[in-house]
């Protein structure tokens, strides 16, 4: 049986997060991600261009990537995103992140996040995206 798109979008272990400069630049990241309900969510700190990016245009688009950013197959969907600085939502998403990637693997990432002295400025964007195109 075929795994629908949105399947694939919901269950891809990297998406490559596009998000806008002021001039209408695009600027394409790959990302941990994890869904939660019908939001899917991306761990960062405040200080990234991409949390710069969707303060001042919060018009996103993804698309399933493999770690190095390759687009993989699938269809890409398009949005909106917002800073959500909650450290209630924040846990819960580092708890999904956990289950989706390894504790191992994030107890690497939050101790890079720690040398490089961002430990403290850690956020959460939320996405909405909008059905894939007919």
């Amino acid at each position: 049986m075929a795994r629908s798109h949105e399947t694939d979008l919901a269950t891809a272990r990297y998406v490559n997060l596009t998000t806008y400069r002021r001039d209408g630049t695009p600027v394409t990241t790959p990302v941990w991600w994890v869904a939660r309900g019908d939001r899917f969510y991306v761990g960062t700190t405040r200080n990234t261009g991409k949390v710069k990016r969707i303060r001042a245009n919060g018009r996103v688009r993804v698309i399933a990537c493999d770690a190095s950013g390759r687009r993989e197959s699938g269809v890409a969907r398009a949005g909106t995103a917002r800073l959500v600085d909650d450290p209630a939502l924040r846990e819960e998403v580092q708890r999904l992140l956990i289950a989706k990637y390894g504790r191992w693997i994030f107890a690497f990432m939050m101790l890079i996040y720690r040398l490089r002295g961002v430990y403290a400025a850690r956020v959460v964007l939320e996405l909405e995206l909008r059905p894939p195109a007919a």
